[in-house]
């Protein structure tokens, strides 16, 4: 699946506050909690935003000294991790 033309949600069970540029997330399904760094944090903050990984991309790639493919990769297995743990809804376009 191409990522960069699917429209991602935040799942409705997630719920996430940020604190000091680090977000806090609780899947009110299973009652676990997770922690994100900053990156991750401006990634998910993005995502529920626009629901766009190729605006995620665009706009990192402005706060951030890093290659478009790197980015790409690490944006991708963000997602997809978030989607294992069903923290995402993927859809396509």
């Amino acid at each position: 699946m191409d990522l960069t033309r699917a429209v991602i949600k935040v799942a409705d069970h997630v719920k996430f506050t940020v604190v000091e540029k680090e977000a806090i997330i609780i899947d009110t399904e299973s009652g676990k909690y997770l922690g994100l760094d900053e990156v991750g944090t401006r990634i998910l903050e993005i995502l529920s935003e626009t629901g766009s990984a190729e605006k995620v991309i665009q706009t990192l790639l402005k706060e951030y000294s890093i290659s478009e493919a790197q980015l790409t990769q690490d944006v991708e297995n963000f997602i997809e991790e978030f989607k294992t743990r069903r923290l995402v809804e993927i859809r396509e376009e």
